[in-house]
């Protein structure tokens, strides 16, 4: 998940939510999930999602964010096609 408050405070919970995330999407016997690393890696060269599954040789992306707004977090998540 990208963490979108700006604040390092709010860096723990995006990293813990994106390795939950990952796991969880790798229990579904049908999905091929890649490793953080590359897909991090590969985003680092072009953030554009349809130019990333291309270079990941991925069908599907899941994109998400974190936000904070006062005492109010917001996450967000997208599969993206």
């Amino acid at each position: 998940c990208e963490d979108r408050s700006g604040s390092r405070a709010l860096a723990w919970i995006s990293e813990g939510l994106t390795e939950n995330l990952v796991n969880r999407l790798t229990r579904v016997s049908h999905l091929r999930v890649l490793p953080r690393r590359e897909v991090r890696a590969a985003a680092a060269q072009d953030a554009n999602p349809a130019t990333l599954a291309r270079t990941l040789g991925a069908s599907h992306l899941v994109t998400c964010s974190v936000a904070s707004a006062g005492d109010r977090l917001r996450v967000s998540a997208q599969l993206v096609q």
